[in-house]
């Protein structure tokens, strides 16, 4: 009789087989929300947006070292690489668990990896490893923690506690990553610590401690970067009120619990959704019987509710922060649950081939190589979504948000999206150097107004005026554009005072020393229709979610603008782009019907035009300076 392969020939291909398809689908150009931050931070080892990710910082550093392809590239390459170990090591736990219930070894092994690649090509986890960003590097360490775990119970009482000490550095470099998500792995944790300790005392759990703390050694990075000034260190963590201010994210903590603005029961509903969009209501089912099994013996009840726990902590987690719909970002939070998931999953089919494999041992075989196989049908299903082998359009925003901008512009960004790409582009490719970007909504980031005044000195009498009055002053802006071309990106923060100063130009408005003209309008607005009509042509009819987002939410302030100007007919051509992709957005709809009767001349009602921003303008906070 043949002898079976090794085991880790299957845990290799768990690994090998989505890195293949991630390596594949990834672009040369960062996508949108933070990723073009991440680029940024890669390009001379920077810090990102708190709470640093320390570890990140690091590791999609090191991607410079690969010797081909533009940046963004070349740090998607290294999320890649993390999704596919944190795949491998999703095999392993899942083996464990398949053996513990009793199953032969090669039966094990096929059914375990057929498990890895069904979740790991879900669209969730797949986006995570084509874009840059720090949700693969944490899957892969919460993969580690979770096998070892894993190993912990399906093998306990242990001989040696080394599988702790693993789990235990682990811990301590995901810490170092998003301090958050690890944390969360803590509670569902608890009960094998505790059976750790009643069965060997504390000695173990103190060498882990000290391990994990060896771990988070690596926020030293934080200040000996900062000090040495890279082009990204948000928060400028070079003392220690700035170090913690960075670290514990304080800026992020009233975007959770009731300052959400869904209710709980709707955001858990969002989780469960995405849960079976990716995962199929028969996944889902298969990890409910899964679960069963686990919980019904004794010999695997641990098991069961070690994965339960890591189900409903993640679940619970993302669910108290909100901001579910449509993000990728909260997709990479659920990343755990969905482990645990399809591990319960595993052992749900696994109790049916365990009976079809004690009369018919090599069909049981056949049957599990047929759904390792099967399970890359998830490419098919989610490839549309998840790819961006084809992806550049991004790239063509930037032409205007960057490459296009006249020599010594000061632009006033407000979007965060518009300040990521921004960081992105200029740290990647060392674009305009001579161009003074201003991020609105990070002026209140520790040290960041002191390095912008350092580079720019003539912005002193517009920050001045902002720490005075809270907002932007009409004269501080027009004496700026006197000496530098000034631009301002259009947004419900702007205020709307400032309008009769302001033409379009490119993705931006500028301001105009003596004021706008209605030919300064009228023929800024033609040029840029032949902006959009070029980056329109290139997202296509159907664009990505994420930039049809940035159509909309530009479009629908040019709409506002020129409609407050008195454009008519310009707003009418915008707030039209933006029906065309929302036809059922409520504020372009109403701003569509003001602007509908084509005999009207002048500019829309004031009061109306305040009206429909402050409707979609809840909760949008102006801009400060810090102090620090």
């Amino acid at each position: 009789m043949r002898a079976p392969l090794p085991r880790w020939v299957a845990t290799l291909a768990a690994g090998t087989v989505p890195l293949a398809v991630f390596v594949g689908t990834s672009s040369g150009v960062a996508h949108w929300l933070d990723t073009g931050e991440f680029v940024g931070v890669a390009s001379d080892l920077g810090i990102s947006h708190p709470p640093g990710h320390p570890l990140a910082g690091i590791a999609l550093g090191l991607a410079r070292l690969l010797p081909f392809g533009p940046l963004a590239y070349r740090v998607a390459l290294t999320c890649a690489l993390c999704g596919a170990l944190a795949a491998a090591s999703m095999q392993r736990a899942a083996r464990h668990v398949l053996d513990t219930l009793g199953l032969q070894r090669t039966t094990s092994d096929l059914l375990a990896l057929a498990a890895a690649l069904y979740t790991s090509l879900t669209y969730a986890w797949w986006f995570q490893c084509v874009r840059p960003e720090v949700y693969a590097l944490e899957a892969a360490l919460s993969a580690v923690i979770l096998e070892r775990a894993v190993f912990v119970e399906s093998r306990f009482p242990l001989r040696d506690t080394a599988a702790l000490r693993v789990g235990a550095v682990a811990l301590g470099l995901a810490l170092a990553n998003h301090h958050f998500l690890a944390l969360l792995l803590l509670p569902a944790m608890a009960p094998s610590l505790a059976r750790v300790y009643a069965d060997r005392g504390p000695r173990p759990l103190l060498h882990a401690a000290g391990l994990t703390f060896g771990g988070l050694l690596v926020y030293v990075y934080l200040p000996l970067r900062a000090a040495r000034r890279p082009l990204l260190a948000l928060g400028d963590p070079t003392s220690l009120g700035r170090f913690y201010w960075v670290v514990s994210a304080e800026t992020f903590q009233g975007n959770q619990g009731d300052g959400v603005p869904l209710p709980l029961g709707e955001r858990f509903a969002d989780v469960v959704l995405q849960l079976l969009m990716d995962l199929h209501p028969v996944g889902l089912c298969a990890a409910m019987l899964g679960l069963y099994v686990l919980l019904r013996y004794d010999k695997t009840r641990r098991l069961g509710v070690l994965l339960a726990l890591v189900t409903f902590v993640f679940v619970s987690g993302r669910a108290w922060l909100g901001f579910v719909r449509s993000n990728p970002d909260a997709l990479g939070y659920l990343l755990p649950a969905f482990m645990a998931l399809g591990i319960l999953a595993s052992a749900g089919v696994g109790v049916v081939v365990g009976v079809l494999e004690q009369r018919f041992p090599r069909p049981a075989v056949v049957l599990c190589a047929l759904l390792a196989a099967g399970s890359l049908v998830q490419i098919a299903r989610h490839a549309e979504d998840a790819s961006l082998a084809r992806y550049v359009v991004a790239d063509r925003f930037d032409d205007a948000l960057v490459r296009e901008l006249p020599t010594g512009a000061v632009v006033l960004l407000y979007a965060p999206q518009t300040v990521f790409r921004v960081l992105g582009s200029t740290g990647e490719e060392r674009l305009r150097p001579d161009v003074t970007f201003v991020p609105m909504p990070l002026l209140h980031y520790p040290g960041l107004p002191a390095r912008i005044l350092e580079e720019a000195p003539e912005l002193r009498p517009v920050f001045a005026g902002i720490e005075l009055t809270g907002d932007l002053r009409e004269p501080d802006l027009q004496s700026l554009a006197a000496e530098r071309p000034l631009f301002v990106e259009l947004d419900v923060r702007l205020p709307r005072g400032l309008y009769e100063t302001l033409a379009p130009e490119g993705l931006y408005a500028r301001v105009l020393p003596g004021g706008a003209t209605d030919t300064d309008i009228r023929e800024g607005r033609e040029a840029q229709e032949a902006t959009w009509a070029r980056l329109l042509a290139e997202a296509g009819p159907e664009p990505d979610h994420d930039t049809r987002a940035q159509i909309i939410y530009r479009r629908f302030h040019d709409a506002m603008f020129l409609a407050a100007v008195g454009d008519r007919e310009g707003a009418r051509v915008a707030i039209e782009h933006v029906l065309r992709l929302a036809p059922e957005e409520r504020v372009a709809r109403a701003l569509a019907a003001v602007l509908a009767t084509p005999d009207e001349r002048g500019p829309v009602d004031g009061e109306l035009i305040e009206a429909l921003f402050q409707h979609m303008g809840s909760g949008v906070t102006r801009p400060t300076v810090s102090a620090h």
